[in-house]
């Protein structure tokens, strides 16, 4: 049984630092920029869009079209512009950006954003089109806009058990 580093389907795009843990599988139209690092066996579903700096463990699965955005817009200016178009791109400096990080066994959703900033802890799910705005605690499951948690996948006990078995290396 042979092992892969990473399969990239169709229309990939790909700027920056990436970095792949082994086994991963990025779909068709995946957008990945400014510093993605990806654990093993993790995947990318169908145009994802992925601006780094963004950091996952091993086992994470995206649905289709999950952005996770660790960048935003200076508003500090009369104008939220930051492309090459206004003032030869000098705004763009103005833009802010916080690393996004993922832990072990992360699954988002259908259409879910995360944006700058935010931690998601082991074993949580994040549902189809939630907008992530705060951190979510291992094991959660979180939905909505803005999202909230909803419950746990298990109790504390089993929650810490799983934790300190490491399930999630190799």
């Amino acid at each position: 049984h042979l092992k892969f580093l990473v399969r990239f389907g169709p229309q990939v795009e790909k700027s920056g630092r990436l970095e792949f843990g082994g086994d991963n599988t990025v779909a068709r139209g995946v957008h990945l920029a400014h510093g993605v690092r990806m654990g093993y066996a993790s995947t990318l579903s169908a145009e994802c869009w992925l601006r780094g700096p963004v950091s996952f463990g091993n086992f994470c699965q995206m649905g289709p079209r999950v952005c996770l955005q660790a960048a935003d817009h200076g508003l500090q200016h009369l104008s939220a512009y930051s492309s090459w178009g206004l003032f030869g791109g000098d705004l763009k400096k103005f833009t802010t950006a916080e690393e996004i990080a993922l832990g072990h066994g992360v699954w988002c959703g259908y259409g879910a954003i995360v944006l700058k900033g935010v931690r998601i802890g082991n074993g949580a799910v994040i549902g189809a089109g939630a907008v992530v705005t705060r951190d979510v605690p291992a094991y959660a499951i979180a939905v909505g806009t803005p999202a909230k948690v909803i419950g746990q996948r298990f109790d504390d006990d089993l929650c810490l058990l799983l934790d300190s078995s490491q399930w999630w290396t190799r």
